[in-house]
């Protein structure tokens, strides 16, 4: 096959475009770095010069902008209760000229959500090629049920769905880290991944050994996260603006908004764009220059020497309050947020040149691949800075993972 890439691909890389190419249904599996997205970039692009029409779709609101999709509720018209829903072509009549689905994060959804994916595509009267991406050591899925009534589903990952099996995917494994140059650093992020503790002595070694003041915090609960946007933004001195406040009718999942609910800033305020716009991409970092009340913030974006106006933008998101005859809500937001500090879950997916990971004291990494997704986050570790317990987090990955890996003759890392 004589392929035309833009990119300069590994040999695994290579064979999985091929894989995805021929038609095959797909798991693309790789650890942080390993390049999934650019086989993803490349595979979309040359499919859809074939006329083929592709639908990108991820589970959580900011890991679908980043690949310039939609989350799985939006697509599939999901109430956060999905499970108690009567599904009906209604939830995919949208999709009837889709051709191939790619679900990025795939780690992230859980056994009910494949199934309900799979039941909601069995409405189509075509067959539609699935690409799933991602890495299962990385943050284990989060299930709506469970964070309402707390208990853990047996079933809980989308290879344990019926779906799966009925998908037959040919599973294809990257294991040549692109990210990152130093394959100590590469080697040791895969131990971690694989719930080695005696690598965390390595990461307090060879970490930067004190905050960078111009890097990223990534914390392990939202609550450090806020402190410290809130901090960085009472400690610069000048005028606040007013409130920038999104508005939207019913109830809406505030995590699948990619903004703020209220954004408040002053000049010299580091934010970071949250959507895709000819003007800047998402995740496009910059320091607020000036603002109007109520109408718009404007920004000089890291490497651009002009001074962008950043206005107000809008997106459709579902409605979580059931009794609605609405599915979704249109929402009017300002597509920025500080960018001092989020989470490791809304990490997810990002890359950044320079990283303080910020570790809870006392509660340490809670979930499954939580601190090696933190500590995958930056292109080196020099330039990643560990505040508090490493010694406390939760690494041991989860059995299941394992053996679901083992079947398949898990490959390691490549040099």
């Amino acid at each position: 096959m004589s392929i035309n890439r833009k990119f300069v691909l590994k040999e695994a890389q290579k064979k999985a475009l091929e894989k995805i190419l021929s038609g095959a249904n797909v798991c693309l599996l790789g650890m942080a770095g390993t390049g999934k997205s650019e086989v993803i970039k490349e595979a979309c692009e040359i499919l859809e010069g074939q006329g083929k029409v592709i639908k990108k779709v991820s589970y959580q609101g900011l890991a679908a902008q980043i690949i310039g999709g939609s989350t799985i509720h939006s697509t599939f018209k999901l109430s956060h209760d999905y499970r108690k829903m009567k599904l009906s072509a209604y939830n995919v009549a949208h999709l009837r000229n889709v051709d191939v689905i790619v679900i990025d994060e795939i780690g992230m959804v859980s056994e009910n959500m494949m199934d309900t994916i799979g039941d909601c595509l069995s409405f189509l009267d075509h067959p539609v090629q699935m690409v799933v991406v991602g890495d299962f050591y990385q943050i284990e899925p989060f299930d709506d049920d469970k964070k309402r009534t707390g208990y853990y589903l047996d079933r809980k990952y989308a290879f344990q769905s019926y779906y799966w099996q009925a998908y037959d995917f040919e599973v294809c494994f990257l294991n040549e880290v692109v990210r990152q140059g130093d394959f100590r650093y590469i080697y040791n992020l895969y131990r971690l991944s694989r719930g080695d503790r005696s690598v965390l002595s390595y990461f307090v070694k060879n970490m930067c050994p004190y905050i960078i003041e111009d890097a990223i915090y990534i914390c392990t609960h939202n609550n450090d996260a806020k402190r410290i946007n809130k901090e960085k933004l009472e400690a610069l001195k000048g005028e606040e603006s007013h409130p920038f406040m999104a508005s939207y009718e019913g109830v809406i999942d505030l995590n699948s908004l990619p903004g703020e609910e209220c954004l408040v800033v002053k000049i010299g305020l580091r934010v970071m764009a949250t959507i895709n716009t000819s003007k800047f991409c998402n995740g496009k970092m910059g320091t607020v220059v000036g603002f109007e009340n109520y109408e718009n913030i404007k920004v000089k974006f890291d490497g651009y020497n002009e001074v962008t106006t950043v206005t107000w933008a809008t997106t459709m998101i579902e409605r979580t309050d059931d009794d609605s005859q609405y599915a979704n809500t249109e929402v009017r937001f300002m597509p920025l947020r500080p960018a001092y500090a989020i989470s490791i879950h809304k990490s997810q997916g990002q890359t950044f040149d320079k990283v303080n990971v910020i570790i809870s004291e006392g509660k340490g990494a809670w979930a499954h691949g939580q601190l090696y997704v933190a500590l995958s986050r930056g292109r080196s570790l020099a330039n990643t800075h560990i505040e508090g317990n490493i010694f406390n987090c939760r690494i041991a990955p989860d059995a299941v993972v394992k053996e679901f890996y083992k079947q398949f003759g898990d490959p390691g890392i490549a040099a």
